[in-house]
């Protein structure tokens, strides 16, 4: 037993070695050594800031601990894991690549697959560039815990979060995975942090005491049996290392054995563009291009993002209910992620305008899926929204209201920018184009005019009629519209197919 233990750990030894060693060589092999060789200064150089900007967060968060006299400072700072955690897991969403992807180059190695995985987690888990939220613990350490703890509850405290960022690390790497394999997994941070964000504000008053005290109790634990705690921690770590070793096991069998037949007929053959074609076929079309294409991927994600933020803003109460900046918030919360997909609508497809024009019906059927997919995630500032609504002094009819009318009379206007976008953007590959060469000046004005305009509208309405008015006026604006996208989807796709000529002169001079 003990000599199959010693076999096998030299064995992982062995693949983690030898993939380290394959990772330090692998960019000298590369055509662009040299610039990327002084790019990487400049990175480390980004990492020296970030690195800075973090420890500054840090004494911020000092500072504010000591105008909070309820809980005493590793209470404080335990009891806020929950939001660093979603903090740490927004900034690695641009940061990461799939573990199935990693080792498919490794294939035809004498390597054991099981033994490249691991040591690929292993790799991410030992990589000091990947913790550098590990900052946001250092000052607050030195500036609350020493002069309180003293100097071993500070090494140990700075343990502990060094290995909660390394656990968050590993949850995240189980969660790429899991999103790369299906799409729908998306929600699953979602549904987490919504449920940890909101699991103990039950109560108006006195929030964000009540939610440090409910989180703050792994602090008062860790006080009492510091070790124990840490040693708690490691063991999650060695269950989550050995989950997310056998998902990715999984998923790249998965993808080796299992059979495309069907996806090829979708994807590869013309029927799936034919004008007979169902909707949901167009759908899977757009899922497609999003999951497998990293610019239009960004955009969603950090459309998420943004729209999570100003959602998140729009929790606290402002001096009056309704006012323009809590309206502003709510309104770019619902709106930012159908302006940013739906206004690039015709740019991403400028790639491949031979297919959109020869077949009759793939424009409108290709708006409609966008639409309906666009109107779908509207459902996660939505949620955060209506959750809000407890502390912010904002109906629900109004958020509800105020969501309709986003997908019927905003989407709308969004969508009429498709007439204006005759430039291709790059699937992949970075825009580098100078400052405003291709700028829509037409697509500024419309966002302008979509982000503030109702803000105002709605504010005016406010004080000139009851709160029913105009939760009234926004719910039927925003039914009419919905109820006949049809036939506005349809007479802006016909539209441009009349002028088809002037689109694939536009796509193919900015290729």
């Amino acid at each position: 037993m003990t000599k199959e233990l010693y076999k096998r750990l030299n064995e992982l030894f062995k693949a983690y070695r030898i993939l380290c060693n394959h990772k330090l060589t692998a960019s000298k092999r590369a055509i662009d050594y040299k610039e990327n060789r002084y790019a990487k200064w400049f990175i480390y150089l980004g990492f020296i800031f970030l690195f800075a900007y973090i420890c500054l967060l840090s004494v911020g968060l000092s500072f504010i601990k000591k105008q909070i006299t309820e809980v005493n400072e590793m209470v404080f700072f335990f009891g806020l894991l929950p939001i660093f955690s979603l903090i740490d897991f927004l900034g690695r969403l641009f940061m990461r690549q799939s573990t199935s992807h990693l080792i498919r180059p490794y294939l035809l190695s004498p390597l054991k697959r099981k033994d490249i995985i691991l040591s690929f987690i292993l790799q991410s888990i030992s990589k000091f560039t990947d913790k550098i939220f590990f900052a946001l613990g250092i000052p607050y350490g030195f500036i609350n815990i020493l002069p309180t703890y003293g100097v071993t509850t500070l090494i140990l405290f700075l343990l502990s979060f060094y290995i909660f960022v390394v656990l968050n690390s590993i949850w995240y790497n189980l969660f790429h995975s899991l999103f790369n394999h299906n799409g729908l997994f998306f929600a699953l941070p979602i549904c987490f942090y919504l449920g940890a964000l909101s699991v103990s504000l039950s109560n108006q008053s006195n929030i964000i005491i009540q939610f440090i005290q409910f989180y703050g109790v792994t602090g008062s634990i860790f006080i009492a049996h510091p070790l124990r705690f840490i040693l708690l921690q490691v063991l999650i770590i060695c269950l989550l290392i050995a989950i997310d070793c056998k998902v990715d096991f999984y998923i790249f069998e998965t993808q080796l054995t299992q059979d495309n037949n069907k996806r090829t007929r979708l994807i590869g053959s013309t029927s799936a563009f034919s004008s007979g074609t169902s909707l949901h076929h167009f759908i899977q079309l757009e899922l497609f291009q999003v999951l497998r294409n990293e610019n239009p991927r960004k955009k969603i994600i950090r459309s998420i993002i943004l729209s999570i933020v100003f959602a998140l803003l729009s929790v606290f109460p402002q001096d009056s209910a309704y006012g323009f900046q809590q309206c502003f918030y709510i309104s770019y919360a619902i709106l930012i992620i159908g302006f940013r997909n739906l206004s690039a609508t015709m740019s991403y497809e400028g790639n491949y305008s031979s297919a959109i024009f020869f077949y009759k019906d793939f424009i409108y059927q290709h708006m409609r899926a966008k639409y309906i997919l666009n109107a779908t995630m509207l459902l996660i500032p939505t949620t955060i929204l209506l959750i809000a609504t407890k502390w912010n002094h904002i109906s629900v009819t109004f958020i509800i209201g105020y969501a309709l009318f986003t997908i019927g009379v905003q989407y709308f206007f969004v969508l009429l920018l498709t007439l204006f976008n005759k430039q291709t953007v790059e699937l992949n590959n970075k825009n580098t184009t100078g400052g405003r060469k291709n700028t829509n000046y037409v697509l500024v004005i419309v966002a302008i005019f979509l982000f503030f305009i109702p803000s105002l509208f709605i504010t005016t309405l406010q004080k000139n009629a009851s709160e029913t008015t105009t939760e009234i006026i926004l719910t039927i604006c925003g039914l009419i519209f919905i109820a006949t996208h049809k036939l506005w989807i349809r007479a802006i796709s016909n539209r441009i197919n009349n002028n088809h000529y002037t689109f694939i002169e536009g796509f193919n001079a900015s290729r």
